[in-house]
C-alpha cells in the first residue's frame, strides 16, 4: 500500500447509551438515542433497552487494513472499529426487534471531491456473542439506515450481546482522499409485535428456499436453478437463476396503459400488445436478496414499446433517453411507495475504455460480476438490469438460452451495460444476451428495476392452492 495511504481519518459514533421501546398493540415503534441522553418509555408489556459502550463510541487514528479470517487478529486491530452493542429486554412478551446503522455529516475535509478511494470501502461486521458473523456491509450511500440485525427475537428478561466492527477496507489502490472522511455513524432500532405475524420478505426467502452454495454453470445448456449464494464487493447476497416461477412480487399500480413489443410463437414475429390497464397491479420478479436484506426487483412488464437507448450526441447512461423515459416512469406510477423504495447503486460500466463488460461475458467461460467502480455508479430509486445482472439470471451472450431464465418476457429489453463495437448496448433478445447500436430505437424497450427497503413485509392469498410467490399467489408487499 502507498506510504500516503497511511494518513489517519476520524470516525466519530453517536452511540445509544440507554433507550427503552414502548408497543402497545402497534405493528412497530422506532427507537434511538444519543450517547448524552437518557430515555424511558414502559409499558406494562413491552420495556427493551439497547446500550453502547459511552467510552468507546468516539473513534479517532484509523487507517486502511485487510479483515482476517480470524476473529481474534480483528479484535487486536486498531485500525479496526469494535463497539459493543448489548440489548436487554425487560419485556413480559417475546418480541422481534431490528438494529440499523447510517451515517450522519459524512464528507471530506475541506469541501474535497472524493478521489482516491469510494465509500463502499468503509465496511461494517456484525458478530454476535459466539463470534459467529451475523451480517457485513458498507456504507456506500450516506444517509440511508442500513438493518443490520432484522427481526431478531428476544425472550422475556433475556440478554443479547453483540460486536460491531467498522474499517476501511485495504484495497490496495490509492485510497488518499477516503482517508480525509470524518463523519458520524448513528445506531438505531425498530421493534416488531409478534403477534401480528409479519416477516420481512427478505427473512421468508432465505428462510424458505434452499439456497444453491456451488458456483453456477455459465453454459447455454445450464440446468441451474434456484436461489444462489453470491457476494459484491466481498459481501454476501443471494440471487435468483434459471427458469424458475415461484419469485412473483406484487407492488403498486399502474397508473397508465402498458403496451409491450411482444414475441409472437405462432406467427412467429413481434406485435404490439396490451399488457396492463390503469389500477392493475403491477407485477415483479425478485433479483437477489442483498447484503443488508434489501431485495432488487424487476418489472414483469416492459414500460413500454422499444425506444433508442441514448439521442445522438448522448454518450452515457445519466443522460441518456432510457434513464429519462424510466425515471419519468417511476415519477408517474410509484412516487407515492416512495419510501419503501431504497436508493441503489445501478453499474454503467466504463472501464477499459467500455470493452470489461464484453471481455468478461463474451467468451467460453464467462464470469459476471456485481462489483463497480465509483465512478460508474449511478445512485438512484429506479434504474436497469446490467448485462452482468441478465448472465447471473442465466442468459448466455450470442446464443439462445435453452432453459429459458425468469427473466425472460418473451420481448427485447435494453440492459444499462455499454457495449465496444457495436456504438451500443447489451439487451435481452427473446432468448439471448444481445448488443445492439443504442441509437436505434428498433431494438429494446426499458424495463424497470427497483429496490425494497429490508424491512418489506408482505402478504398472500391463504385460500390459494398455488405455491406463494408464483403468478396467481405472488408476495403482496404491505404498503400501509
Amino acid at each position: 500500500m502507498e506510504e500516503n495511504k497511511k494518513k489517519k481519518i476520524i470516525i466519530t459514533i453517536i452511540g445509544i447509551l440507554v433507550l427503552v421501546v414502548a408497543l402497545v398493540g402497534a405493528t412497530y415503534a422506532w427507537f434511538s438515542s444519543t450517547s448524552k441522553v437518557e430515555s424511558k418509555i414502559t409499558t406494562a408489556k413491552t420495556e427493551l433497552i439497547v446500550s453502547v459502550d459511552e467510552e468507546l463510541t468516539h473513534i479517532t487514528n484509523i487507517k486502511p487494513t485487510k479483515w482476517k479470517e480470524d476473529i481474534a487478529l480483528n479484535s487486536v486491530n486498531s485500525d479496526i472499529v469494535k463497539i459493543p452493542i448489548t440489548v436487554n429486554s425487560k419485556s413480559t412478551i417475546t418480541i422481534n426487534y431490528d438494529l440499523t446503522i447510517s451515517t450522519e455529516n459524512l464528507k471530506l475535509n475541506e469541501d474535497e471531491t472524493l478521489e482516491g478511494g469510494k465509500l463502499s470501502d468503509l465496511k461494517y461486521r456484525l458478530y454476535d456473542s459466539d463470534k459467529k458473523e451475523l451480517n457485513d456491509g458498507n456504507f456506500f450511500i450516506p444517509k440511508e439506515q442500513q438493518i443490520i440485525l432484522n427481526q431478531n427475537k428476544i425472550e422475556p428478561n433475556e440478554v443479547q450481546n453483540y460486536m460491531l466492527y467498522i474499517y476501511i477496507n485495504d484495497t490496495g489502490e490509492l485510497q488518499n482522499k477516503l482517508q480525509k472522511l470524518n463523519f458520524n455513524v448513528i445506531i438505531n432500532g425498530k421493534s416488531y409485535n409478534p403477534d401480528n405475524n409479519t416477516q420481512t420478505l427478505a427473512q421468508y426467502v432465505l428462510n424458505n428456499y434452499n439456497v444453491q452454495l456451488q458456483k453456477p454453470i455459465f453454459t447455454v445448456n445450464s440446468e441451474d436453478k434456484g436461489l444462489f449464494k453470491g457476494e459484491k464487493e466481498e459481501n454476501t447476497l443471494y440471487y435468483f437463476r434459471g427458469p424458475i416461477d415461484n419469485n412473483y412480487v406484487e407492488f403498486g399500480t399502474y397508473k397508465e396503459t402498458i403496451m409491450n413489443n411482444v414475441y409472437d410463437y405462432e406467427s412467429n414475429s413481434y406485435i404490439d400488445k396490451q399488457v396492463a390497464n390503469v389500477g392493475d397491479s403491477i407485477l415483479w420478479r425478485i433479483v437477489r436478496i442483498n447484503e443488508d436484506n434489501s431485495i432488487t426487483l424487476i418489472m414483469e412488464n416492459n414500460i413500454g414499446l422499444k425506444i433508442p437507448w441514448r439521442s445522438p450526441g448522448i454518450a452515457f447512461y445519466p443522460d441518456s433517453n432510457l434513464r429519462k423515459v424510466t425515471e419519468t416512469w417511476y415519477d408517474n406510477n410509484l412516487k407515492d411507495l416512495d419510501n419503501l423504495i431504497q436508493k441503489t447503486a445501478f453499474c454503467n460500466d466504463k472501464t477499459d475504455n467500455y470493452q470489461a463488460v464484453e471481455k468478461r461475458l463474451n467468451n467460453s467461460t464467462p464470469s459476471p460480476t456485481l462489483n463497480c467502480n465509483y465512478s460508474d455508479e449511478i445512485i438512484s430509486k429506479v434504474g436497469i438490469i446490467s448485462a452482468d445482472e441478465v448472465v447471473y439470471a442465466g442468459a448466455i451472450f450470442g446464443q439462445n438460452t435453452v432453459n429459458l431464465p425468469y427473466i425472460s418476457n418473451n420481448t427485447d429489453f435494453w440492459t444499462i451495460s455499454p457495449h465496444p463495437f457495436t456504438d451500443g448496448a447489451f439487451l435481452w433478445v427473446n432468448k439471448k444476451l444481445s448488443s445492439h447500436n443504442w441509437t436505434s430505437q428498433e431494438h429494446g424497450a426499458a424495463r424497470p428495476v427497483i429496490t425494497l427497503k429490508p424491512n418489506a413485509t408482505f402478504t398472500s392469498n391463504p385460500d390459494s392452492s398455488d405455491e406463494i410467490g408464483t403468478i396467481n399467489n405472488p408476495y403482496k408487499i404491505i404498503v400501509d
